[in-house]
């Protein structure tokens, strides 16, 4: 049994395909499943109501596959799936809600920084350089040097939600040259385990209890 799923102007639906004598062999089957994500195929067969509801797709119907065509077959490994081109923009807005209310309840400032700088704040090899009215410029590889005069200003503890630019090559089909950073700086008063209580006790695990077990096995008493 194969199964496949197709989409036209946005719609799927579910395409099943089973053994059957003269109709279909065990070798379609293999094809079938031999076939990319995202290749351009030709369905023949018989539509029908399955009598339970089908969850991962946008039809209620289903398709008997009689005859399979692939018209033009996709590279196994695609540059922007579609499955990361559906991620929905409130998965992303949940995990910024959660950064961002809990440094503020940690007496964080929220700090927005410029993105276009005069030079590279973390090293020139990774940085898109530019010409600003004829000086040098590049776009911003981190808040870096923004966060550490934030700290000198006497702020204690600063954050920021934003861009991040890194003219960075990979040996994969993807570089990451543009991506959303949760940035965060502060001052160390005591111990270095003041950092490690608030990043990894606090947020892994919330719950009072977890907490101090998790402080105690660390040896600390260091309040946050």
């Amino acid at each position: 049994m194969a199964f496949l799923v197709v989409r036209e102007a946005g719609y799927t639906v579910q395409c099943l395909s089973s053994v059957a004598e003269n109709v279909v062999s065990k070798q379609m089957l293999k094809f079938i499943s031999s076939l990319n994500k995202e290749s351009i195929v030709d369905v023949e067969g018989e539509v029908s109501v399955p009598p339970g509801e089908i969850a991962g797709t946008s039809l209620q119907v289903e398709i008997q596959i009689r005859k399979v065509y692939s018209v033009s077959k996709s590279m196994p490994s695609l540059p922007l799936t579609l499955e990361d081109a559906s991620r929905s923009e409130l998965d992303f807005e949940k995990a910024e809600k959660f950064f961002r209310n809990f440094l503020i309840s940690e007496d964080f400032v929220e700090l927005h920084t410029p993105k276009l700088i005069a030079g590279a704040s973390e090293g020139g090899a990774s940085v898109f350089a530019l010409d600003y009215k004829g000086q040098p410029a590049c776009l911003a590889q981190s808040p870096q040097l923004h966060k550490q005069m934030g700290i000198c200003a006497d702020f204690g503890r600063v954050f920021e939600i934003g861009p991040v630019f890194r003219a960075e090559n990979s040996f994969k089909h993807r570089h990451l040259c543009e991506f959303t950073g949760l940035d965060l700086e502060m001052e160390i008063k005591e111990h270095y385990f003041e950092v490690k209580l608030l990043l990894i006790v606090n947020i892994s695990f919330p719950d009072e209890g977890e907490l101090q077990a998790e402080s105690q096995r660390l040896g600390s008493d260091v309040s946050i």
